[in-house]
C-alpha cells in the first residue's frame, strides 16, 4: 500500500512538473515556391527531436495551421504535404517561450521539373563537418532549409530550375553565402566553410615570373581570393612584387595573376601562417604557349584517407610552382606548358615523396601521390626498363605502383634514360608495379615489397609489340584436396637468361601471365604454407599454353621421383618431352625433360600413389603407374615411349564409387563426331584417379566413349585432342555387375549370389563390390535399386 502512495505521489510530481515547462505555439505557413502564393488543404505533421511529440492537422481553407502548447526545451521538424505537390521536410525548428513561431513551408507543384542542392558545410580553420548547421536556399525570398548532419552533410531536394542564394550559419561562426545553379534531373554541390568570429591573421608577398624563362613579369594585377568568398586584387606596377598584410590566417586562398601578353595563372589553397609572412610566388605562361592543369589528390598510404594541407610542387629547369591541398586532399596547377614536370609533396606527418617526368598535355591531366606515415618503415626501388628480347634499354618507361587499398600513383624514366627511383614506401605492404613504354606492350608484378633502408634494383622486363606473344595460365592446387591456393606466386625465369616475369593466383587459385616472348622457361610455383616447387623447361609458344599444378603442405613428410624418358626401341633418352604426374586425389602437375631426357618431381606426399604420363613428339604417350614415394627419400622410374601418334590423356570418374580406381578395366572408344566411326578403340587399366591414355590418335575433335566394369557406357562430345591437361569423364551410372550394359534382374541375381562376401571369400564378386569398400552390402543393394532398369549410352 505504502509503495502504492509513493508511486502515486511520483507520478503527480512528474505530471506537474511538464505542465510546468515553458510552452510555446508553433505557426505552419505553407506556400508554392514559384508563385509564393498561399496553398490550403495541405497537410502538416509535427515531430518533435525527441520523438515524444507527433501532431498531425490540416490547414483546410486556409495555408496555415497552428500547434499549441509545445515545451521549448526541444527542437521539431515539420513534414508538409498537399495533393499535386512535392513533400517537403524542414528540421532543427526552436520555439521562443510565450510566443507564436511562424514557419513558412514552399512547396513545389509536381507539374514542375526540380533538381537538388548538396554539399558539406565544415569549420574553414578545421576543416571538420560542422553538424546542425543550418542550410537555406533563397529563391526571390522563398527560402527552404536544412539541417547538416554528424558528416556536416545535408541535402535539399524537389527545387525547380533557379539560381538560388545558399547560405548556412551555426552558433559562433560567421555566416557564408554562395549562388548555387539549380538543373532538373542532377544534383548541384554547393559545399560552404564557415570561419570562427575569433580570427588571427598573417601576411602573404611573392613575385610574378615567365615559368618558361625565369625572367620578371613586371605590370601584373595579382587577386587574392578568400575561401570566405571575399577578394583583394593590387598591381605591381612596374616591378613584379606584390603584398597583403593582415589577413585572416586560419582560411585558405587563392592567387590569381594576370598580364599583357601571359596567360593568367592562379595558387590554389595557400594557407598563412599565424604572425609571419608567407611567399608565394606566381610562374605564367606566355600567350604564345598551349598549356595544361595538373590535378590530382595527395593521400595517406596507408589509411587511404585523402591529406588536407599537404604542400604539392611542380618543377621544370628549377622554377617552381606549389600549392597546398584542399581538405578533401585535392591540389590543383594550371596553365602549364605541355612538358614533363618533377612533381613533388609532404605533409608534416609523412615523409615527402618525388614522382620524377610527369607529363602535362593541354587539357587536364591528373597524377596522384601517396605519402608514407612517419611511424612506418621505409625502403624504395630502382626500376630500369629492359626489353625481353634483346635485353636493351627501354627508355620513357612509364611505371605506375599501386597500394594494397587500390590507389596509385605513376612515375617515369623519361626520354633520356631507362632508370627511376621511388623511394620513402611502406616496408610490408604489398604493392601491384605496372609498367608502360612507347611500342612495347605493358608488364604487371603483383605483391612486391621493399626492404628497410634499402634501394632495391628491379629489373622491368616489356615485349616488343612487333612481336607475337603467348600466354600462360592455369591453376595451382594443393595436393590433397584439389581446392585452388589463393594468392600463391607463378615465377616465370626464361631459361639461359633469367628474364622473368611474376604474377599471383586469384582467390580460386587460377592465374594468368600474359605478353610473353615465346621461349622456354623454368616456372616457380609457391605459396604460404607450402613447398616450393619449380616446374623446369616449360615451353611457351604463341597463343594460350596450360599448367596445372599441386603443391605439398609445407612439413609433409614427402619425397623426391624421378626418372628418364626412354626410347623403347632403342633405349635412348628422349629430349623435350612433356611428363604429367596425376596424384591418387586426382591432382596434377606439369614438366618438361627439356634438352636431355630427365624430369623431377620434388615435395611429393609419401602416403599418396602416383601416375606418370609421359608424351613426345613421333611417340605415343606412355604411362607408369601406383608408384609410392618414400618419405624423404626418393624413387627413380623409366618411362618408355612407343613411336607412333599422340593421342588422348584421361581420367574416368567413377559414379557411386569410394574405393581406389586403380587396377579397374575400361574399353574407351574415340569417335569421329559426324559419321560415329570408330577411330580408336583401346582397352584400358585405369590408374591413380582413374588416369589412363589412348594413343595414335589424330589431331581433331571427336566423341570419347567409355564403359568401365560394372558400369554402363557414357558418351562425351567436343573432345579436342592431344590435350595437355588431363580430360576427366564422367562413367555411366553404377550397376551393371553383368557387363551387358543394362541394369536388371540378373545384375540383382548376382548381388544376391554375392552379398555379405568379401575378398577371399567363395562367393566374392569383385563386381557386385558396386560402391568399392570391399564387401557386398546393403549399400551395393541401394546402389543397384537406385539405377534399376537404366541403359548405356550409345
Amino acid at each position: 500500500m505504502k509503495t502504492r502512495i509513493a508511486l502515486s505521489f511520483i507520478t503527480i510530481l512528474l505530471t506537474s512538473w511538464c505542465w510546468a515547462q515553458p510552452r510555446a505555439t508553433l505557426r505552419v505557413e505553407v506556400y508554392d515556391i514559384v508563385t509564393g502564393g498561399s496553398l490550403n488543404q495541405a497537410t502538416v505533421r509535427v515531430v518533435s527531436s525527441d520523438n515524444s511529440i507527433d501532431r498531425t492537422a490540416n490547414t483546410s481553407n486556409g495555408n496555415a495551421v497552428s500547434f499549441a502548447d509545445l515545451p521549448i526545451t526541444l527542437s521539431y521538424r515539420v513534414t508538409v504535404s498537399r495533393a499535386e505537390y512535392r513533400e517537403r521536410s524542414e528540421g532543427g525548428i526552436i520555439l521562443q517561450r510565450d510566443t507564436t513561431t511562424a514557419v513558412p513551408v514552399f512547396l513545389t507543384s509536381i507539374l514542375q521539373t526540380v533538381g537538388s542542392v548538396a554539399g558539406t558545410v565544415r569549420d574553414a580553420l578545421t576543416g571538420q563537418p560542422l553538424t546542425n548547421a543550418t542550410v537555406t536556399a533563397n529563391f526571390a525570398g522563398r527560402v527552404v532549409w536544412t539541417s547538416t548532419d554528424n558528416n556536416g552533410a545535408y541535402r535539399i531536394d524537389d527545387l525547380p530550375r533557379a539560381s538560388y542564394g545558399m547560405g548556412a550559419d551555426a552558433r559562433g561562426y560567421h555566416s557564408q553565402g554562395i549562388s548555387a545553379n539549380v538543373t532538373p534531373g542532377s544534383v548541384t554541390n554547393a559545399d560552404m566553410v564557415l570561419t570562427p568570429l575569433s580570427e588571427p591573421v598573417g601576411t602573404v608577398r611573392g613575385r610574378t615570373y615567365d615559368l618558361l624563362t625565369g625572367g620578371n613579369v613586371n605590370n601584373a594585377t595579382v587577386t587574392l581570393m578568400s575561401d570566405l568568398g571575399w577578394s583583394l586584387t593590387v598591381n605591381t606596377g612596374g616591378g613584379n612584387g606584390y603584398q597583403w598584410t593582415n589577413l585572416p590566417a586560419r582560411t585558405r586562398y587563392r592567387l590569381a595573376a594576370t598580364a599583357e601578353n601571359y596567360r593568367s595563372t592562379s595558387r590554389v589553397n595557400i594557407v598563412l601562417s599565424v604572425g609571419y609572412t608567407t611567399d608565394v610566388d606566381l610562374f605564367m605562361a606566355s600567350v604564345l604557349t598551349s598549356v595544361g592543369t595538373l590535378t590530382g589528390r595527395i593521400y595517406d598510404i596507408r589509411t587511404g584517407n585523402p591529406i588536407p594541407g599537404a604542400y604539392v610542387q611542380v618543377a621544370t629547369s628549377g622554377r617552381p610552382i606549389s600549392v597546398f591541398t584542399d581538405s578533401n586532399g585535392v591540389y590543383e596547377i594550371n596553365d602549364l606548358p605541355p612538358i614533363q614536370y618533377q612533381l613533388y609533396a609532404a605533409s608534416p606527418a609523412t615523409y615527402d615523396q618525388t614522382l620524377n617526368n610527369v607529363p602535362v598535355q593541354q587539357g587536364v591531366n591528373t597524377a596522384n601521390v601517396l605519402l608514407t606515415p612517419l611511424d612506418m618503415p621505409v625502403g624504395a626501388w630502382r626500376f630500369r626498363s629492359l626489353d625481353f628480347g634483346t635485353g636493351g634499354n627501354i627508355n620513357n618507361a612509364v611505371i605506375r605502383i599501386a597500394a594494397p587499398n587500390g590507389l596509385s600513383m605513376t612515375t617515369s624514366s623519361g626520354a633520356g634514360g631507362n632508370t627511376v627511383e621511388i623511394g620513402n614506401l611502406p616496408v610490408g605492404a604489398l604493392f601491384r608495379v605496372e609498367a608502360f613504354a612507347p611500342n612495347y606492350r605493358s608488364r604487371r608484378y603483383d605483391n612486391r615489397t621493399v626492404r628497410r633502408d634499402q634501394i632495391d634494383e628491379f629489373q622491368l622486363w616489356l615485349v616488343s609489340e612487333d612481336i607475337n606473344v603467348g600466354r600462360l595460365q592455369g591453376r595451382v592446387t594443393d595436393l590433397f584436396t584439389g581446392n585452388g591456393i589463393p594468392n600463391a606466386y607463378v615465377w616465370l625465369s626464361q631459361v639461359n637468361t633469367g628474364r622473368w616475369a611474376l604474377v599471383y593466383t586469384d582467390a580460386n587459385g587460377e592465374f594468368s601471365i600474359n605478353d610473353l616472348l615465346p621461349s622456354t622457361y623454368h616456372v616457380y610455383i609457391g605459396g604460404t604454407g607450402y613447398y616450393e616447387n619449380i616446374a623446369y623447361n616449360i615451353p611457351i609458344a604463341v597463343g594460350d599454353n596450360l599448367l596445372e599444378y599441386a603443391l605439398t603442405p609445407f612439413n609433409y613428410p614427402s619425397g623426391r621421383l624421378y626418372g628418364d624418358v626412354i626410347n623403347a626401341a632403342n633405349d635412348q633418352g628422349i629430349a623435350n618431352a612433356v611428363v604429367l604426374l596425376i596424384a591418387s586425389t586426382g591432382t596434377t602437375r606439369l614438366t618438361y625433360t627439356g634438352g636431355g631426357s630427365q624430369f623431377n618431381f620434388y615435395n611429393l606426399a609419401y602416403d599418396l600413389t602416383y601416375t606418370v604420363v609421359g608424351r613426345a613428339a613421333g611417340f605415343q604417350p606412355g604411362q607408369v603407374s601406383n608408384i609410392e614415394v618414400p618419405a624423404f627419400g626418393e624413387v627413380y622410374i623409366r618411362l618408355l615411349l612407343n613411336a607412333g601418334q599422340d593421342g588422348l590423356i584421361g581420367r574416368l570418374v567413377l559414379q557411386d564409387f569410394m574405393g581406389d580406381p586403380v587396377g579397374i578395366q575400361a574399353l574407351v572408344q574415340v569417335r569421329n563426331r559426324d559419321t560415329g566411326q570408330v577411330i580408336r578403340e583401346e582397352p584400358v587399366i585405369l590408374g591413380e584417379s582413374g588416369a589412363f591414355v589412348i594413343p595414335n590418335v589424330p589431331a581433331g575433335t571427336y566423341e570419347v566413349w567409355n564403359k568401365a566394369s560394372h558400369w554402363l557406357s557414357k558418351l562425351a562430345d567436343g573432345i579436342t585432342l592431344p590435350n595437355l591437361i588431363p580430360i576427366a569423364f564422367l562413367s555411366g551410372l553404377n550397376g551393371d555387375i553383368d557387363n551387358d550394359n543394362e541394369v536388371t534382374l540378373f545384375d540383382f541375381g548376382e548381388l544376391v549370389a554375392a552379398f555379405g562376401s568379401m575378398p577371399g571369400d567363395p562367393s566374392w564378386n569383385p563386381n557386385a563390390d558396386l560402391d568399392g569398400d570391399l564387401e557386398v552390402t546393403l549399400f551395393d543393394f541401394g546402389i543397384l535399386v537406385q539405377n534399376f532398369g537404366e541403359i548405356g549410352e550409345e
